[in-house]
């Protein structure tokens, strides 16, 4: 119920790219090289190499609509009346 009423407004805050270095010396052996993400590559969590996050990843690389994607880093946070939400 708490959910229903939650309603999020637009600001002008900004995030510096920067956020999207963060993870950048973790194990590139699971990298899957992305032609429409922000980044050259998407380090996708879990340890198939056809993760649910990877095959995302080239779901948005093959689909037409899609212009950018971006995987948010893991520390990245929206606050929320209920907490902090941690978007995948």
């Amino acid at each position: 119920m708490i959910v229903d009423d939650i309603t999020y407004d637009q600001t002008d805050g900004t995030y510096d790219a920067e956020i999207f270095m963060a993870e950048k010396n973790k194990d590139s052996s699971k990298a899957y090289l992305a032609k429409k993400n922000v980044q050259d590559y998407v380090l996708a969590d879990g340890t198939a190499d056809k993760s649910v996050e990877r095959r995302f990843a080239e779901d948005m690389d093959l689909d037409d609509q899609v212009v950018v994607y971006a995987k948010l880093p893991r520390g990245f946070q929206m606050p929320t009346p209920v907490g902090h939400y941690a978007p995948d």
